[in-house]
């Protein structure tokens, strides 16, 4: 497994540090469960003009919009961008990238091509996310994208490792720490099958070029460039995360 030296350091000024958008999908979430989240992402050892964390809840999802609204003024770092149906004009961006990007495979064939009712999910969210983000900073030179599950808990060096890591690789990918660990048996077990994968299963599924390196949804880094060009997030599959890493890796990205 070709890990991130944490050793290596940043060796450049805070404000060449890459520009970091974390974005947090969320869907009817126990506000006690994004506040744990934000408590952790708040101790973040990185350079507070140098990332944002934008929540990306459904327009429609008025609790969560509520429960976010309420922890913003816990949390001043948090942003919250309500996602729209895509019958509204913003998505346009959208769809403009796609027509143009033949990487961007189920909106040229298949059953769903040009299919613009995509299922209000989490990749709906990102995908609307993330090109409103890109074009916004699109002046960022060094632009990474990241995102989270809601109940996630990242370590304090967590943007620290992805400036670290991306001198030398393209795509990054966090060991996953589970949230919410006791809150019951059931929860533990779960978490337990999360550890078990990481220390045992994954390593050998990642131990060169010469196959295809497995994706998991916590703690992914890509450079926004990369990720445009490869036309983001597929809108169709119910787990995003393995499709995209296949996608990186057969197009040549470490």
């Amino acid at each position: 497994v070709k890990r991130v030296d944490m050793r290596e350091g940043v060796q450049m000024p805070a404000a060449e540090w890459p520009y970091i958008v974390m974005f947090y999908p969320v869907l009817r979430e126990p506000e006690s469960t994004m506040r744990t989240t934000l408590l952790s992402l708040n101790k973040l050892a990185y350079p507070r003009n140098r990332y944002s964390v934008i929540a990306i809840p459904n327009s429609d999802d008025d609790e969560t919009i509520a429960r976010l609204e309420r922890l913003a003024l816990e949390f001043n770092f948090l942003i919250i961008v309500k996602v729209p149906p895509t019958s509204d004009s913003s998505w346009q961006l959208v769809w403009d990238a796609w027509e143009k990007n033949p990487k961007a495979y189920w909106w040229h064939r298949g059953p769903r091509a040009h299919v613009k009712n995509l299922p209000p999910k989490k990749t709906r969210q990102l995908i609307y996310g993330f090109y409103q983000a890109a074009a916004a900073l699109k002046k960022e030179t060094n632009l990474v994208v990241s995102y989270i599950d809601a109940d996630s808990c990242p370590p304090v060096d967590h943007f620290k490792a992805a400036a670290i890591g991306l001198k030398r690789y393209d795509v990054l990918q966090a060991q996953n720490i589970a949230g919410n660990l006791n809150a019951s048996m059931a929860a533990s077990w779960h978490a337990f099958d999360h550890m078990a994968w990481d220390s045992y299963k994954y390593p050998h599924f990642s131990a060169g070029p010469d196959q295809p390196y497995w994706m998991l949804g916590k703690g992914l880094f890509f450079k926004a460039t990369d990720l445009l060009e490869l036309g983001g997030f597929h809108p169709w599959i119910t787990i995003e995360d393995p499709e995209l890493g296949l996608r990186f890796w057969v197009n040549g990205k470490k």
